[in-house]
């Protein structure tokens, strides 16, 4: 006698001929008794079937196709097919999602590249909360991906997942490396590493991306940045602790302006007034403690911006880099390397009429390559 087996559940053929008579009435007699005498029987087969659809017997749906499976000699592809609608059918009908999801790991190690698969999989282990299934598929999904947005897309979901269900932090650092590694400007990446290096305290992990996360930035970003590491004292320190140590820090395009007590926000009056008010700047780094720093300076126009925020602050000393350009602070000298790099000192206390910021005397640099300022 045939055994049938639907999840969990041993039947024989009298039982489902059984449940299938008093659920469907007699009409299907003569479909079971030709299923009894040729189990490859196609034309009963499908009759049974359509009939319990009709009328949604799910239970006997799935039984009846779990029977079909078990038929020692089907082809394949038509096994695969089979699996396939025994796990629609406890997914979308009976809502046994357990079962539906051994299911369809049963169909997905029969063609382990389908996407129908995968995605069915992911979807299944995201409502039972098996993440660590949901990782490994995320993972193959990710690497069978073709094109660089589908494969990011991926990546970031199981970065996630990696993060915030599987609390596994160093493997969600890797997974967010390898985003940048395509797209090394990715911002979403950058920010997760921001929060994982200082969540973790890992302040050489995080000195690697600063550049990342504020290159040709804009003033709210970087606002954002100090938002987040200023308050750190232990971040602060250790990057001031290199230079006083002879080693050497710095900065790109935005990461440039980070470097001095003070930088400008990137809100200057688009009429380059020079007024109280006209060019705030915020807490920057400091390590360089006396100093406001602008960068694309030149090419920008940006020696109004400079001048204000110089005016407000005439303590510090404004270092304007032009694009292209680059300089080496020490030991209070500033050396350009490349392009022109603009010093400005203000040397009388600024003066205020109404809202009009002036002074007698700023002093103005304009180095040369291999010229040097002091600073």
């Amino acid at each position: 006698m045939t055994m049938l087996r639907a999840h969990g559940v041993e039947t024989s053929e009298t039982e489902m001929a059984r449940l299938s008579y008093t659920e469907i009435g007699g009409g299907a007699t003569d479909t079971r008794a030709v299923l009894a005498l040729d189990n490859h029987h196609a034309r009963a087969y499908e009759d049974l079937r359509a009939q319990l659809a009709q009328q949604e017997q799910w239970e006997n749906f799935a039984l009846l196709l779990e029977w079909k499976y078990e038929l020692d000699d089907l082809p394949l592809e038509e096994r695969i097919r089979l699996t396939a609608n025994i796990a629609d059918a406890y997914e979308t009908h009976l809502r046994r999602l357990e079962a539906a999801h051994s299911w369809w790991m049963r169909a997905l190690s029969m063609e382990p590249d389908r996407l129908e698969f995968l995605e069915a999989v992911l979807r299944l282990s995201k409502e039972l909360k098996m993440w660590q299934k949901a990782a490994e598929v995320l993972r193959r999904m990710a690497d069978l991906a073709d094109d660089e947005e589908t494969q990011l897309v991926r990546l970031h979901e199981l970065a996630h997942i990696t993060h915030r269900e599987l609390d596994l932090p160093d493997q969600a650092i890797h997974i967010y490396r390898e985003i940048l590694q395509i797209r090394p400007s990715d911002p979403a990446a950058v920010c997760a590493l921001d929060e994982l290096y200082t969540q973790h305290e890992l302040w050489e992990d995080l000195e690697s991306i600063l550049d990342k996360q504020i290159q040709n930035s804009s003033g709210e970003a970087r606002n954002r940045f100090m938002e987040r590491l200023g308050g750190s004292a232990a971040l602060l320190e250790a990057i001031r602790g290199v230079v006083a140590r002879g080693g050497v820090v710095g900065g790109t395009s935005a990461g440039a302006s980070l470097m001095g007590a003070r930088m400008p926000t990137g809100d200057h009056a688009p009429d380059g007034d020079l007024k109280v008010g006209a060019s705030p700047t915020a807490p920057a780094i400091g390590v360089l403690p006396n100093a406001i720093v602008d960068q694309h300076f030149l090419k920008r126009q940006r020696l109004p911006r400079l001048l204000c925020a110089l005016l407000e602050h005439p303590s510090l000393v404004g270092i304007g880099v032009d694009e292209d350009a680059w300089a080496l602070v020490q030991k209070g000298k500033l050396t350009a390397y490349r392009a022109q790099v603009v010093i400005a000192r203000v040397r009388q206390k600024p003066r205020q009429h109404e809202r009009m910021l002036g002074s007698r005397d700023i002093r103005l640099q304009i180095l040369l390559p291999n010229e040097t300022g002091a600073y």
